[in-house]
């Protein structure tokens, strides 16, 4: 099921900036509307912030002595009771200064639970020190699970094992005198071991959505969209194409938005090799259609760079409880294509919104 949309939505889908120098992201469904994102401060490290969906007051909920580690903590995903948020957290005691252990990567990252008002923090998911990782946390629309990614064995030169074996986990959250804990927490390996990046429950709660290369021999670089059906095991590919990650359901569930190499950038080794943009297709896989532009000379969407020069890299996305637009991370590829250009300037990491046709929405 590859991209066969004819690019029609080019002039539709409206793209602009909501918050300057902010990564992973994720939006309220319920009550006051909040955005939560993550940012690299001057320390070095990231925080956690929240602002209203407008991108006004901005308030950072991480800078807390004593109670969180003072490293990294990112990838915010809200508890649907808008009073609570689950978050990865580099371990205190972690001695590694690498990229492999900031919210994007995951290494070494517990899972916290904060309360976004009282205060407090708990550690509800402690992995191994010396290998463990956590990546992607999100609720189900209940609020009564939780799914991850969790590192279980080292990265390799096999396909597939570039980055780590990592693991699709779900867990009951449940609460115990006024203090959450996981229960029930199982893991999964689908397929072949090796990547498998976790995106959270579909709107019904049946199935998660998430990305691996998933075949023996595939490389993290070709990964699918995949869907697992939590009641008997099933899967589903949506994606047999480039590289593609990042699947988000619309609040209803009948579209999926994602991010692809398909359609950006020239497909050769540099900073077009990880250029990305957003499609977005039915829930079964049909009916593929491109978002976005931003890798095409002269396109309005290039905008959101401000001038600065490299290649859009699409990622992380949150939908409003509408579903008639979203929040989504963009970034720069660097000229070796490698490297990603944050922290240096504010445009460098930023949060977009990014407003679809309707049409393609119906």
């Amino acid at each position: 099921m590859g991209p066969t949309g004819t690019g029609s939505a080019a002039g539709a889908t409206r793209v602009s900036t909501l918050v300057a120098s902010g990564g992973r992201v994720d939006w309220l469904a319920s009550g006051g509307r909040w955005i939560a994102f993550d940012r690299k401060g001057a320390d070095g490290f990231y925080d956690v912030w929240m602002a209203a969906e407008d991108g006004s007051g901005e308030r950072c909920l991480t800078d807390r002595p004593g109670i969180l580690p003072a490293r990294n903590n990112g990838q915010p995903a809200w508890h649907p009771d808008g009073r609570h948020m689950v978050l990865q957290a580099e371990k205190a005691d972690s001695t590694i200064d690498l990229p492999m252990t900031r919210p994007g990567a995951g290494v070494l990252n517990d899972l916290w639970l904060i309360d976004v008002e009282a205060g407090p923090a708990w550690l509800i998911r402690d992995v191994p020190g010396s290998s463990g990782g956590t990546l992607h946390p999100h609720f189900s629309h209940d609020g009564l699970r939780l799914s991850w990614s969790e590192l279980y064995g080292p990265a390799a030169r096999t396909s597939g094992h570039e980055v780590g074996l990592w693991r699709l986990m779900v867990a009951d959250l449940v609460w115990d005198s006024g203090v959450p804990c996981l229960a029930g927490v199982t893991g999964q390996v689908p397929g072949v071991e090796g990547f498998y990046e976790n995106h959270g429950f579909s709107p019904d709660g049946s199935k998660l959505i998430f990305t691996a290369p998933l075949e023996e021999g595939r490389r993290v670089r070709s990964s699918n969209l995949w869907t697992l059906d939590l009641g008997d095991g099933s899967l589903d590919q949506l994606t047999n194409e480039g590289y593609n990650e990042h699947g988000q359901y619309s609040p209803d569930g009948s579209r999926i938005v994602w991010m692809t190499g398909n359609g950006a950038g020239d497909g050769v080794w540099g900073r077009d090799y990880w250029a990305t943009e957003l499609w977005i297709m039915d829930a079964d896989g049909g009916g593929k259609e491109q978002l976005t532009f931003a890798n095409e000379p002269g396109h309005e969407h290039q905008g959101w760079s401000g001038g600065l020069t490299g290649s859009t890299i699409f990622a992380d996305s949150s939908w409003h409880a509408d579903g008639d637009r979203l929040i989504v991370l963009a970034l720069l590829a660097g000229e070796d294509g490698l490297s990603v250009v944050t922290g240096g300037d504010p445009l460098a990491e930023s949060v977009l919104l990014v407003r679809p046709d309707l049409g393609l929405l119906a």
